[in-house]
């Protein structure tokens, strides 16, 4: 596993290389039992990833959810902001 540490000036976060990571409920720290995650994505990210890394979540014991927006720079849009902020309000219970 290699880590790579991005320092902007306003905040820093690591990025974390490795095979396998997605399955490893370890990568998703300082996430904890309890923790509710919203995780955003677009269909073609989410049919190889999104089962993968909501189970790992939740194996830490996350309340996970998800929202999905169309592929495409077109849909980076007020619209799609929309559709994530009304899921998140919808999850807030």
């Amino acid at each position: 596993m290699l880590q790579v540490n991005v320092e902007l000036k306003e905040r820093r976060y690591p990025i974390i290389i490795g095979a396998g990571l997605l399955n490893q409920p370890a990568s998703y720290s300082p996430l904890k039992s309890g923790d509710k995650v919203m995780i955003v994505s677009n269909p073609t990210v989410a049919t190889h990833y999104l089962s993968v890394v909501t189970n790992a979540l939740k194996e830490l014991g996350c309340h996970v959810d998800s929202v999905l927006i169309p592929d495409g720079e077109e849909y980076k849009t007020l619209e799609s902001l929309n559709l994530i902020f009304t899921a998140l309000l919808e999850k807030k219970s």
